[in-house]
C-alpha cells in the first residue's frame, strides 16, 4: 500500500509538466499560425501570381476569355495579312504593290523570195546546121540563155556561128563557151579553139546571162553556119 502510494505520487509532477506543455502548445498555436501568413511564399506561388497577373482580356466576341500575354524578350511573330485562307492560293497580282508580269512573244520574220523561171526555144535550120535558143531561168532584171548548134551534114565542121536578133531591148552581160559580141540588137557568137569541130549530126552549146526590161523578153529565131 505505502510503495503503490510512493508510484503514484513520484508520476504527478510528470503528468503536471505534459499537461502544461499541451496548454502552452494550445496558447501559442494563433501566434504561429500568424507568424506563417507573414512568410514570403515559394518561388513557384510567386511564378504562378506573376503569370496570373499577366493575364489580359481578349477582345469581345473573340471566343475566348483571356490569353497569355507574351513572355518578356520574345519577338512575336508577323503574320502575313497575304496569306489566304487554308485551301486557296491568292493571285499574286491581287497584292498591293505587286506587279502582274507580262509575256511578250515576237514571232520571227519570214522573208519569201519568188523566182520565176521560164524555157522556151526556137530552132533555125540552115539545111545544114541547127540553132536552138531557150531561156534556162528569169529573174526581175535579168535571164540565163543557152544557144545549143548541132551539124546537119554527114561529115565533120571545122568551126560554127550562130547570130540572132534581141527585139525588147535584152543585152548579153557575161558568156561562156563561145566568143560572144552585140551591137544594138544583134547578137553574134563564134566557136573557140576546142569546140568549133563537130561531128556529123555532133552538137555543142554556149551560155550567156543577159539584162531586160521586166515587161517583155521574147524568144528570138538563131540562125547559124558550119565551116
Amino acid at each position: 500500500m505505502i510503495l503503490h502510494r510512493l508510484s503514484l505520487q513520484s508520476r504527478l509532477p510528470r503528468q503536471i509538466a505534459l499537461f502544461a506543455a499541451f496548454l502552452l502548445a494550445i496558447a501559442l498555436l494563433p501566434v504561429a499560425q500568424s507568424h506563417a501568413a507573414d512568410l514570403p511564399q515559394s518561388d513557384e506561388d510567386l511564378v504562378d501570381d506573376d503569370a496570373a497577373s499577366e493575364l489580359v482580356p481578349l477582345p469581345s466576341g473573340s471566343g475566348a476569355g483571356v490569353s497569355l500575354a507574351e513572355e518578356p524578350g520574345t519577338t512575336p511573330a508577323p503574320s502575313d495579312s497575304s496569306t489566304p485562307a487554308s485551301g486557296h492560293t491568292r493571285d499574286q497580282s491581287d497584292i498591293p504593290g505587286n506587279t502582274p508580269s507580262t509575256t511578250t512573244t515576237t514571232r520571227p520574220t519570214t522573208t519569201t523570195t519568188t523566182t520565176r523561171s521560164t524555157t522556151a526555144s526556137t530552132t533555125g535550120d540552115t539545111g545544114t546546121c541547127t540553132a536552138t535558143y531557150r531561156v534556162i531561168s528569169q529573174w526581175p532584171g535579168g535571164f540565163q540563155g543557152e544557144v545549143t548548134v548541132t551539124n546537119g551534114r554527114s561529115t565533120a565542121s571545122t568551126g560554127w556561128t550562130a547570130s540572132f536578133s534581141y527585139a525588147d531591148g535584152q543585152r548579153i552581160t557575161q558568156a561562156w563557151s563561145a566568143t560572144v559580141t552585140q551591137s544594138g540588137a544583134v547578137v553574134s557568137a563564134a566557136n573557140l579553139s576546142w569546140n568549133g569541130t563537130l561531128a556529123a549530126a555532133g552538137s555543142t552549146s554556149f551560155g550567156f546571162t543577159a539584162s531586160w526590161n521586166g515587161t517583155a523578153n521574147s524568144v528570138p529565131l538563131v540562125t547559124c553556119a558550119l565551116g
